[in-house]
């Protein structure tokens, strides 16, 4: 009966050292006191580099006359009030390049700071596009080998996997989204301070990457 009710704590206590000698290396000890559970105000235990603003920024423009059709809420709530419940801190709808409704919560505004997680995902693709346009990335359907050959050393099979598969997320490469287990992947890379380093040593190729499904011709 005590080694059942040891099991739990023996469970959780695994991860907790691992994590502590992991970040006992670095300047995230934090991490070992949430157990993993990432926030958006993570930022704040991390470097950040500052991205200057263009010298013309172009604003979002408004669109005041947009009449938006909001969702019903559950439980009969308002849409508004049942985001703020939900520890929403931003809400943003664009339409044609226009913002056509917007609103914050829980203390945020719009120049608040917050660690965006998956959303990155979007903006990663859009700067690759302007990457493009630039003539700094030929194509998406470079190789990722073009821009890290060091990859193509470490695993041959790098060389399959280009810059489209990466935005689809269709590598191949293994990748375990685990952020209890101080030693997946997700965790990692959110802890390391030297993420180049990290990418060579822990991605792997598993599987070949996944071609994307053609349209059907009209």
């Amino acid at each position: 009966m005590e080694g059942c009710l040891l099991f739990p704590i023996l469970k959780r206590a695994v991860p907790l050292l691992a994590t502590l000698a992991l970040a006992g290396c670095s300047s995230l000890p934090w991490w070992a006191v949430v157990q993993g559970q990432s926030a958006i105000t993570d930022y704040r235990h991390f470097h950040n580099a500052e991205v200057a603003p263009a010298a013309q920024p172009l604003p979002l423009p408004d669109d005041p006359a947009a009449r938006l059709k909001l969702p019903a809420a559950p439980d009969g709530l308002a849409f508004e009030q049942w985001l703020e419940l939900n520890d929403t801190v931003a809400f943003v709808v664009l339409q044609r390049g226009q913002v056509v409704w917007e609103r914050y919560f829980n203390g945020y505004e719009r120049d608040s700071l917050a660690t965006s997680f998956s959303m990155a995902k979007s903006v990663v693709g859009l700067l690759v596009g302007q990457a493009i346009e630039d003539g700094k990335i030929a194509s998406v359907d470079d190789p990722l080998t073009r821009y890290l050959p060091e990859l193509a050393a470490q695993d041959p099979r790098f060389a399959q996997v280009t810059l489209r598969h990466l935005l689809s997320m269709r590598s191949g490469i293994r990748f375990r989204e685990d952020y209890l287990l101080p030693w997946s992947e997700a965790s990692v890379f959110y802890l390391t301070p030297d993420l180049h380093k990290a990418v060579l040593v822990a991605l792997h190729v598993v599987n070949r990457p996944r071609r994307e499904a053609r349209r059907a011709s009209t």
